[in-house]
């Protein structure tokens, strides 16, 4: 995933760890990114179909809050804590 939002300029890392965070709270996350929560259910979604991984399986969401747990956040900067709508 990391690899993947330096080459896109995306923001997955930050999308996944904000949603574990949120124990899956979608409003909560959404908050947390500061993106509206359509558009943050859509990067889950896409998360998903990138990482090949099903996110309501618990096993799968483990792995990822240990994988994603050391991975610093996928800011770009000039943006100034604040992520454009199409970042998935």
């Amino acid at each position: 995933m990391l690899a993947y939002d330096r080459s896109r300029n995306t923001f997955m890392v930050e999308t996944i760890k904000a949603w574990l965070g949120a124990r899956g709270d979608i409003v909560a996350a959404s908050a947390a990114s500061h993106i509206h929560q359509n558009t943050f259910r859509y990067c889950l979604k896409r998360l998903s179909e990138v990482g090949k991984f099903d996110l309501d399986d618990s096993e799968a969401c483990f792995e990822l809050e240990l994988q994603a747990a050391p991975l610093p956040a996928t800011r770009v900067p000039g943006l100034a804590g604040s992520r454009p709508n199409s970042a998935c």
